[in-house]
């Protein structure tokens, strides 16, 4: 009866929510000539055919936001490169590579039309005229035929690009937003099992103090890139290193637990495992030698909160990996995609402040959910043990 009554909760309660991201999203819709709003709401669509879950954003290139497109949503990817499969007649004039190195994306940069749309093609953002995007035309070397989605159903990543440049950056910061909004996202993943969640785009600060003074509520600094990335209507903005901020991370090792203060991303695109970078150049050297694969792994904020925490693996069946050989520049830990499924995420950019909302316990959800109700769309689950 528990187990029915939880369920039966989880059911209602989402379908609430999301009928009120789709009421917010139409009210937005058809406001005249898309006068600028103070924040503006696009689905978030979750897949569970893959582990961890896919998070998919829809993007149209069209001038009236028709015919948009799957995009994979992922916080870390270093700039906006949203087109996939584009003029394969013109030579790629830049690369960039992910994670590892590996695959290698080579591009042009053209300005187009474009806005964030339902995955029925409704816009939910202003078209963004002559933004600067990166044309995917190969990968590792290899063209890519025109306007062909990969294997996996979308057209590439749609990156949040923190950090960006100058002239190649990402949507969500040049769309125009109302007087009183600031720059900055919520994200908010409803979880496998909803199938929906949320993209808040502008901050208003009602959504700020919602945020920081819910239960649990960690906030972290994030660092500044040092480029100027494309911000609304054409001026420049501080860019940040995807979203990263600065946390003790800990893991099992042969010799006991070893800790490091290292930069974390906090990246949607995340794998299962809590993989840190780490070189032998750095100091310490060997602080993660003899790790435990399997071992414990846990994340605190340099202040003492706790984020998350492993016993044996990870809660999608992943484990601790260190991957040594890193220049101390790069060391760094993701936590993986699952970290996303816990908290409401919110990225203010003016205050370079990154701010983690424990999802409760479906005893005390119906109270924060009552108060995002006024400031911001939100999709329910039940917070894993």
């Amino acid at each position: 009866m528990a187990c029915r009554v939880a369920l039966c909760y989880r059911t209602v309660m989402g379908k609430v929510l999301r009928c009120m991201a789709l009421a917010v999203g139409m009210t937005v819709a058809t406001v005249s000539a898309w006068a600028q709003a103070d924040s503006y709401t696009v689905p978030i669509y979750v897949t569970g055919t893959q582990t961890p879950s896919n998070y998919q954003i829809y993007v149209s290139q069209s001038a009236d936001g028709s015919n948009a497109v799957p995009y994979l949503f992922d916080t870390g990817s270093p700039n906006m490169f949203t087109v996939q499969g584009t003029n394969t007649a013109i030579a790629p004039t830049n690369t960039f590579a992910f994670g590892d190195g590996d695959p290698v994306y080579g591009y042009y940069v053209e300005g187009r039309s474009l806005s964030l749309t339902t995955k029925t093609s409704v816009p939910v953002t202003p078209v963004v005229s002559n933004f600067n995007t990166a044309m995917v035309v190969q990968i590792n070397g290899n063209t890519v035929a025109s306007n062909t989605p990969l294997a996996d159903g979308t057209y590439g990543d749609f990156g949040a690009g923190f950090y960006g440049t100058s002239t190649l950056s990402t949507l969500l910061t040049a769309i125009p937003l109302g007087s009183n909004s600031r720059l900055g996202y919520v994200v908010n993943v409803a979880g496998i099992s909803s199938g929906e969640g949320s993209l808040t785009i502008g901050l208003t600060q009602q959504t700020i103090d919602t945020l920081t003074n819910a239960p649990g509520a960690i906030q972290l600094h994030m660092n500044h890139s040092s480029d100027q990335i494309q911000g609304p209507e054409g001026r420049l903005i501080t860019g940040y290193l995807k979203g990263v901020a600065v946390t003790t991370v800990t893991v099992d090792t042969a010799n006991g637990p070893a800790s490091a203060d290292l930069a974390t991303v906090f990246d949607t695109g995340g794998g299962p495992n809590g993989v840190i970078y780490y070189g032998n150049s750095s100091t310490p050297p060997g602080v993660f030698d003899g790790y435990l694969p399997n071992g414990s792994f846990s994340l605190t904020s340099t202040s003492g909160d706790s984020i998350e925490s492993w016993t044996g693996s990870s809660p999608w069946g992943g484990s601790v990996a260190v991957i040594g050989n890193q220049a101390p520049s790069e060391n760094r830990v993701n936590t993986g995609g699952y970290l996303f499924e816990n908290y409401i995420v919110m990225y203010d950019l003016e205050s370079a402040v990154l701010t983690l909302v424990p999802v409760p316990e479906p005893s005390t959800w119906a109270l924060l959910a009552c108060a995002l109700a006024v400031v911001l769309p939100v999709a329910s689950r039940r917070k894993r043990s």
